[in-house]
Protein backbone atom coordinates (compact mmCIF):
# COMPACT_ATOMS: atom_id res chain seq x y z
CA UNK A 1 0.00 0.00 0.00
CA UNK A 2 1.69 3.30 -1.34
CA UNK A 3 1.14 6.46 1.52
CA UNK A 4 -0.81 9.03 0.33
CA UNK A 5 0.70 12.67 0.78
CA UNK A 6 -0.27 15.23 2.85
CA UNK A 7 -2.18 18.49 1.79
CA UNK A 8 0.67 20.62 2.47
CA UNK A 9 0.83 23.10 -0.34
CA UNK A 10 -0.93 26.23 0.58
CA UNK A 11 -0.22 29.74 -1.38
CA UNK A 12 -1.26 32.80 -1.30
CA UNK A 13 -3.87 32.68 -4.06
CA UNK A 14 -5.53 30.01 -1.85
CA UNK A 15 -5.97 32.26 1.02
CA UNK A 16 -8.99 34.97 1.82
CA UNK A 17 -7.86 38.34 0.62
CA UNK A 18 -6.87 40.83 3.16
CA UNK A 19 -7.66 44.65 3.11
CA UNK A 20 -3.95 45.15 3.58
CA UNK A 21 -3.74 48.66 1.54
CA UNK A 22 -1.23 47.26 -1.00
CA UNK A 23 -3.53 47.41 -3.81
CA UNK A 24 -4.58 43.41 -4.60
CA UNK A 25 -7.88 43.24 -6.44
CA UNK A 26 -9.78 41.26 -4.04
CA UNK A 27 -9.80 37.60 -3.96
CA UNK A 28 -6.73 37.51 -6.29
CA UNK A 29 -4.03 39.41 -4.73
CA UNK A 30 -0.20 39.57 -7.03
CA UNK A 31 2.50 37.92 -5.89
CA UNK A 32 4.30 39.22 -2.67
CA UNK A 33 6.89 41.80 -2.57
CA UNK A 34 9.34 42.69 0.24
CA UNK A 35 8.03 46.05 1.01
CA UNK A 36 4.27 44.31 0.91
CA UNK A 37 5.51 41.81 3.30
CA UNK A 38 6.62 44.28 5.57
CA UNK A 39 3.32 46.08 5.94
CA UNK A 40 1.85 42.81 6.00
CA UNK A 41 4.09 42.13 9.28
CA UNK A 42 3.28 45.13 10.92
CA UNK A 43 -0.65 44.30 10.51
CA UNK A 44 0.28 40.97 11.75
CA UNK A 45 2.08 43.03 14.96
CA UNK A 46 -1.21 43.84 15.86
CA UNK A 47 -2.76 40.79 16.45
CA UNK A 48 -4.72 40.42 12.97
CA UNK A 49 -5.01 36.49 12.36
CA UNK A 50 -5.49 37.40 8.84
CA UNK A 51 -1.90 39.48 8.85
CA UNK A 52 -0.77 36.29 10.37
CA UNK A 53 -1.78 33.72 8.00
CA UNK A 54 -0.24 35.91 5.10
CA UNK A 55 2.84 36.65 7.00
CA UNK A 56 3.07 32.55 7.65
CA UNK A 57 2.57 31.56 4.12
CA UNK A 58 4.86 34.03 2.50
CA UNK A 59 8.03 32.85 4.73
CA UNK A 60 6.65 29.07 4.02
CA UNK A 61 6.51 29.34 0.04
CA UNK A 62 9.37 31.77 -0.02
CA UNK A 63 7.12 34.65 -1.38
CA UNK A 64 8.65 38.58 -1.21
CA UNK A 65 11.17 37.23 1.15
CA UNK A 66 13.88 34.02 1.77
CA UNK A 67 11.87 31.13 2.79
CA UNK A 68 12.35 30.61 6.42
CA UNK A 69 10.46 27.45 7.78
CA UNK A 70 10.88 28.48 11.73
CA UNK A 71 9.47 32.25 11.43
CA UNK A 72 6.72 30.77 9.34
CA UNK A 73 5.69 28.09 12.36
CA UNK A 74 5.70 31.81 14.42
CA UNK A 75 3.47 33.05 12.60
CA UNK A 76 0.87 29.69 11.75
CA UNK A 77 1.22 29.68 16.07
CA UNK A 78 -0.44 33.03 16.56
CA UNK A 79 -2.72 32.67 13.59
CA UNK A 80 -3.84 29.28 15.08
CA UNK A 81 -3.48 30.57 18.85
CA UNK A 82 -6.55 33.15 17.46
CA UNK A 83 -8.50 30.12 16.10
CA UNK A 84 -7.72 30.22 12.37
CA UNK A 85 -8.16 26.91 10.97
CA UNK A 86 -6.32 27.41 8.06
CA UNK A 87 -3.35 28.21 10.47
CA UNK A 88 -3.80 25.36 12.55
CA UNK A 89 -3.68 23.07 9.95
CA UNK A 90 -0.30 24.04 8.16
CA UNK A 91 1.12 24.09 11.94
CA UNK A 92 -0.09 20.99 12.13
CA UNK A 93 1.51 19.83 8.54
CA UNK A 94 4.78 21.72 9.81
CA UNK A 95 4.71 19.57 13.03
CA UNK A 96 4.35 16.47 11.05
CA UNK A 97 7.17 17.09 8.35
CA UNK A 98 9.19 18.71 10.91
CA UNK A 99 9.61 21.61 8.90
CA UNK A 100 10.39 25.25 10.79
CA UNK A 101 9.90 23.16 14.40
CA UNK A 102 10.83 19.78 15.86
CA UNK A 103 9.09 17.10 14.65
CA UNK A 104 5.86 15.98 16.77
CA UNK A 105 2.92 14.18 15.54
CA UNK A 106 0.87 13.69 18.45
CA UNK A 107 0.65 17.47 18.17
CA UNK A 108 0.07 17.94 14.61
CA UNK A 109 -3.00 15.23 14.93
CA UNK A 110 -3.99 17.68 17.79
CA UNK A 111 -4.11 20.76 15.48
CA UNK A 112 -5.97 18.53 12.57
CA UNK A 113 -8.54 18.15 15.07
CA UNK A 114 -9.21 21.70 16.49
CA UNK A 115 -9.41 22.92 12.21
CA UNK A 116 -11.82 20.11 11.70
CA UNK A 117 -13.93 21.10 14.60
CA UNK A 118 -14.29 23.69 12.25
CA UNK A 119 -15.11 21.82 9.39
CA UNK A 120 -11.74 22.68 7.22
CA UNK A 121 -11.37 20.35 4.51
CA UNK A 122 -8.16 20.53 4.28
CA UNK A 123 -7.77 19.16 8.41
CA UNK A 124 -9.75 16.37 7.77
CA UNK A 125 -8.05 14.98 4.77
CA UNK A 126 -4.78 15.38 6.72
CA UNK A 127 -6.35 13.47 9.36
CA UNK A 128 -7.17 10.78 6.65
CA UNK A 129 -3.67 10.38 5.53
CA UNK A 130 -2.33 10.13 8.76
CA UNK A 131 -4.66 7.03 9.51
CA UNK A 132 -3.89 5.67 5.93
CA UNK A 133 -0.34 5.95 6.32
CA UNK A 134 0.47 5.81 10.35
CA UNK A 135 1.71 8.85 10.85
CA UNK A 136 1.52 9.32 14.50
CA UNK A 137 -1.56 6.62 15.35
CA UNK A 138 -1.46 2.92 14.08
CA UNK A 139 -2.70 2.66 10.39
CA UNK A 140 -6.57 2.28 10.53
CA UNK A 141 -8.16 1.94 7.04
CA UNK A 142 -11.53 2.55 8.17
CA UNK A 143 -11.27 5.78 9.88
CA UNK A 144 -8.92 6.72 6.99
CA UNK A 145 -12.01 6.60 5.13
CA UNK A 146 -14.24 8.25 7.34
CA UNK A 147 -11.90 11.30 7.57
CA UNK A 148 -11.84 11.36 3.50
CA UNK A 149 -15.07 10.76 3.38
CA UNK A 150 -16.03 13.83 5.77
CA UNK A 151 -13.22 16.04 4.01
CA UNK A 152 -14.85 15.22 0.45
CA UNK A 153 -17.61 16.16 1.98
CA UNK A 154 -16.52 19.56 2.87
CA UNK A 155 -15.68 20.43 -0.62
CA UNK A 156 -11.43 18.45 -0.58
CA UNK A 157 -10.56 17.95 -4.43
CA UNK A 158 -7.77 15.46 -2.73
CA UNK A 159 -10.24 13.91 -0.98
CA UNK A 160 -12.21 13.01 -4.01
CA UNK A 161 -9.10 10.99 -5.12
CA UNK A 162 -8.93 9.42 -1.88
CA UNK A 163 -12.16 8.15 -1.76
CA UNK A 164 -11.65 6.66 -5.06
CA UNK A 165 -9.09 5.34 -4.00
CA UNK A 166 -9.62 3.47 -1.13
CA UNK A 167 -13.10 2.18 -2.55
CA UNK A 168 -11.47 0.16 -4.66
CA UNK A 169 -8.28 -0.93 -2.19
CA UNK A 170 -10.69 -1.44 0.67
CA UNK A 171 -12.59 -4.33 1.27
CA UNK A 172 -17.11 -3.96 1.80
CA UNK A 173 -16.80 -4.89 5.73
CA UNK A 174 -13.90 -1.80 5.96
CA UNK A 175 -15.66 0.30 3.89
CA UNK A 176 -18.97 -0.18 6.50
CA UNK A 177 -16.74 0.43 9.27
CA UNK A 178 -15.71 3.94 7.94
CA UNK A 179 -19.15 5.20 7.71
CA UNK A 180 -20.52 3.70 11.34
CA UNK A 181 -17.35 5.32 12.42
CA UNK A 182 -18.47 8.92 10.78
CA UNK A 183 -21.88 8.30 12.94
CA UNK A 184 -19.87 7.79 15.78
CA UNK A 185 -18.10 10.58 15.26
CA UNK A 186 -20.97 13.13 15.26
CA UNK A 187 -22.23 11.08 17.73
CA UNK A 188 -19.23 11.71 20.51
CA UNK A 189 -18.81 15.21 19.65
CA UNK A 190 -15.37 15.18 20.46
CA UNK A 191 -13.47 16.21 17.27
CA UNK A 192 -16.33 17.30 15.37
CA UNK A 193 -19.41 18.87 17.17
CA UNK A 194 -21.70 16.82 18.45
CA UNK A 195 -24.87 16.22 15.72
CA UNK A 196 -27.38 13.64 16.16
CA UNK A 197 -29.45 14.42 12.96
CA UNK A 198 -25.87 13.53 10.70
CA UNK A 199 -24.90 10.61 13.21
CA UNK A 200 -28.44 8.95 12.70
CA UNK A 201 -28.13 9.97 8.12
CA UNK A 202 -24.05 7.88 8.32
CA UNK A 203 -25.85 5.24 10.42
CA UNK A 204 -28.92 4.88 7.95
CA UNK A 205 -26.02 5.08 5.21
CA UNK A 206 -24.01 1.93 6.65
CA UNK A 207 -27.66 0.20 7.40
CA UNK A 208 -28.77 0.61 3.66
CA UNK A 209 -25.38 -1.51 2.59
CA UNK A 210 -26.27 -4.08 4.66
CA UNK A 211 -24.68 -3.68 8.53
CA UNK A 212 -26.54 -5.46 10.85
CA UNK A 213 -25.47 -3.56 13.38
CA UNK A 214 -26.33 -0.25 11.97
CA UNK A 215 -29.90 -1.69 11.20
CA UNK A 216 -30.21 -2.08 14.86
CA UNK A 217 -28.95 1.73 15.79
CA UNK A 218 -30.85 3.49 13.11
CA UNK A 219 -34.36 1.33 14.58
CA UNK A 220 -33.34 2.35 17.60
CA UNK A 221 -33.25 5.79 16.66
CA UNK A 222 -36.69 6.00 15.09
CA UNK A 223 -38.08 4.53 18.31
CA UNK A 224 -36.26 7.33 20.53
CA UNK A 225 -36.20 9.97 18.11
CA UNK A 226 -32.99 10.42 18.57
CA UNK A 227 -31.38 12.60 15.50
CA UNK A 228 -34.60 11.79 13.33
CA UNK A 229 -38.10 12.33 13.58
CA UNK A 230 -39.93 9.09 15.82
CA UNK A 231 -41.03 6.67 13.05
CA UNK A 232 -42.48 3.52 14.25
CA UNK A 233 -42.77 2.28 10.89
CA UNK A 234 -39.34 2.75 9.88
CA UNK A 235 -38.23 1.39 13.26
CA UNK A 236 -39.95 -1.93 12.13
CA UNK A 237 -38.30 -2.11 8.79
CA UNK A 238 -35.11 -2.01 10.35
CA UNK A 239 -35.77 -4.44 12.88
CA UNK A 240 -37.32 -7.12 10.47
CA UNK A 241 -34.47 -6.70 8.12
CA UNK A 242 -32.11 -7.20 11.00
CA UNK A 243 -34.10 -10.34 11.98
CA UNK A 244 -34.40 -11.62 8.40
CA UNK A 245 -30.35 -11.28 7.99
CA UNK A 246 -29.30 -12.67 11.34
CA UNK A 247 -31.40 -15.96 10.86
CA UNK A 248 -30.54 -16.17 7.53
CA UNK A 249 -26.92 -16.32 8.55
CA UNK A 250 -28.17 -18.95 11.57
CA UNK A 251 -27.26 -16.03 14.26
CA UNK A 252 -30.22 -14.93 15.38
CA UNK A 253 -29.72 -11.70 16.63
CA UNK A 254 -31.09 -10.78 20.41
CA UNK A 255 -30.95 -6.89 19.77
CA UNK A 256 -33.42 -7.39 16.73
CA UNK A 257 -36.03 -9.44 19.15
CA UNK A 258 -36.05 -6.70 21.44
CA UNK A 259 -36.88 -4.29 19.19
CA UNK A 260 -39.72 -5.68 17.53
CA UNK A 261 -40.87 -6.05 21.00
CA UNK A 262 -41.03 -2.09 21.36
CA UNK A 263 -42.41 -1.83 17.95
CA UNK A 264 -45.58 -4.24 19.02
CA UNK A 265 -46.13 -2.49 22.15
CA UNK A 266 -46.12 0.71 20.19
CA UNK A 267 -48.67 -1.07 17.85
CA UNK A 268 -50.41 -1.84 20.84
CA UNK A 269 -49.84 -5.77 20.51
CA UNK A 270 -48.88 -7.19 23.86
CA UNK A 271 -48.77 -10.92 22.66
CA UNK A 272 -46.68 -10.09 19.64
CA UNK A 273 -44.53 -7.87 21.98
CA UNK A 274 -44.44 -10.87 24.68
CA UNK A 275 -43.24 -13.47 21.69
CA UNK A 276 -40.76 -11.07 20.47
CA UNK A 277 -39.36 -10.20 24.41
CA UNK A 278 -39.34 -14.20 25.05
CA UNK A 279 -37.05 -15.04 21.95
CA UNK A 280 -34.97 -12.03 23.04
CA UNK A 281 -34.76 -13.58 26.51
CA UNK A 282 -33.88 -17.02 25.60
CA UNK A 283 -30.67 -15.03 23.69
CA UNK A 284 -29.65 -13.82 27.51
CA UNK A 285 -30.95 -10.53 26.35
CA UNK A 286 -30.51 -8.50 29.56
CA UNK A 287 -33.36 -5.92 28.25
CA UNK A 288 -35.51 -8.88 26.78
CA UNK A 289 -35.79 -10.68 30.45
CA UNK A 290 -36.90 -7.43 31.69
CA UNK A 291 -39.57 -6.39 29.29
CA UNK A 292 -40.89 -9.79 29.33
CA UNK A 293 -40.80 -9.95 33.16
CA UNK A 294 -42.85 -6.52 33.47
CA UNK A 295 -45.54 -8.38 30.99
CA UNK A 296 -45.22 -11.77 32.38
CA UNK A 297 -45.92 -9.52 35.77
CA UNK A 298 -48.98 -7.43 35.08
CA UNK A 299 -50.74 -10.24 32.72
CA UNK A 300 -50.32 -8.29 29.26
CA UNK A 301 -50.20 -10.64 26.10
CA UNK A 302 -50.73 -13.63 28.01
CA UNK A 303 -51.52 -14.82 31.40
CA UNK A 304 -50.16 -13.19 34.80
CA UNK A 305 -46.94 -15.38 35.76
CA UNK A 306 -45.31 -13.87 38.76
CA UNK A 307 -42.87 -16.93 39.72
CA UNK A 308 -42.13 -16.59 35.91
CA UNK A 309 -41.57 -13.32 36.39
CA UNK A 310 -39.62 -13.05 39.27
CA UNK A 311 -37.02 -15.76 38.00
CA UNK A 312 -36.17 -13.35 35.06
CA UNK A 313 -35.83 -10.44 37.51
CA UNK A 314 -33.34 -12.53 39.59
CA UNK A 315 -31.49 -13.61 36.19
CA UNK A 316 -31.32 -9.85 35.59
CA UNK A 317 -29.57 -9.16 38.94
CA UNK A 318 -27.12 -12.43 37.94
CA UNK A 319 -25.77 -9.50 34.62
CA UNK A 320 -24.87 -7.16 37.45
CA UNK A 321 -28.16 -4.90 37.13
CA UNK A 322 -29.44 -4.67 40.91
CA UNK A 323 -31.59 -2.06 39.88
CA UNK A 324 -34.42 -4.13 39.55
CA UNK A 325 -34.28 -5.47 43.21
CA UNK A 326 -37.56 -3.29 44.13
CA UNK A 327 -39.48 -5.23 41.21
CA UNK A 328 -38.09 -8.31 43.27
CA UNK A 329 -39.59 -7.19 46.09
CA UNK A 330 -43.34 -6.33 44.92
CA UNK A 331 -43.42 -9.61 43.11
CA UNK A 332 -42.74 -11.60 46.64
CA UNK A 333 -44.59 -9.93 48.74
CA UNK A 334 -47.62 -9.96 45.83
CA UNK A 335 -47.28 -13.89 45.43
CA UNK A 336 -49.74 -16.64 47.29
CA UNK A 337 -47.46 -19.23 49.39
CA UNK A 338 -48.38 -21.70 46.19
CA UNK A 339 -46.40 -18.84 43.58
CA UNK A 340 -43.41 -18.58 46.19
CA UNK A 341 -43.37 -22.80 46.34
CA UNK A 342 -43.27 -22.66 42.55
CA UNK A 343 -40.49 -19.92 42.53
CA UNK A 344 -38.34 -22.02 44.87
CA UNK A 345 -38.49 -25.17 43.32
CA UNK A 346 -36.95 -22.90 40.33
CA UNK A 347 -34.20 -21.84 42.28
CA UNK A 348 -33.65 -25.27 43.00
CA UNK A 349 -33.42 -26.31 39.88
CA UNK A 350 -31.12 -23.43 39.25
CA UNK A 351 -28.93 -24.74 42.05
CA UNK A 352 -29.45 -21.47 43.81
CA UNK A 353 -29.05 -21.28 47.59
CA UNK A 354 -32.74 -19.75 48.55
CA UNK A 355 -29.78 -17.81 51.44
CA UNK A 356 -28.10 -15.83 49.34
CA UNK A 357 -31.72 -15.23 47.33
CA UNK A 358 -32.57 -13.34 50.61
CA UNK A 359 -29.48 -11.30 51.14
CA UNK A 360 -30.32 -9.86 47.76
CA UNK A 361 -33.62 -8.95 48.58
CA UNK A 362 -32.23 -7.33 51.57
CA UNK A 363 -30.04 -4.71 49.88
CA UNK A 364 -31.07 -2.04 48.44
CA UNK A 365 -31.40 -1.08 44.67
CA UNK A 366 -28.28 0.58 42.49
CA UNK A 367 -29.37 3.35 40.47
CA UNK A 368 -30.74 1.91 37.05
CA UNK A 369 -27.76 2.33 34.48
Amino acid sequence: MTTIPLAIMLTISSLPALSTGIGQAAGSPPPLRAGDVAKLEAMAETGDPDAQLRVATAYANGEGVARNAAVAAKWYLKAAERGSAVAQTYLGVAYMTGDGVERDKTRALILYRLAARQNYADAMFNLGTAYYNGDGVNINDAVAYAWFLLAKDAGSKNAEDAVRRSETELKPAVILEGLKEIARIYERGNVLQKNESLSAHWWQKAAEKGDQDARIVIADRFLSARGVKEDTVEAKKWCTEAVKASEAEGIPDHRAYYCLGIVAERESDPKKARDWYEKASRLRSVQGKKALARLCAKGEGGRVDRPQAWILYLEVTRSHDEAVIPQLKELKAEMSNKEWNEVKKRLTLMHIDLEDVTFLLEKKSSPAK
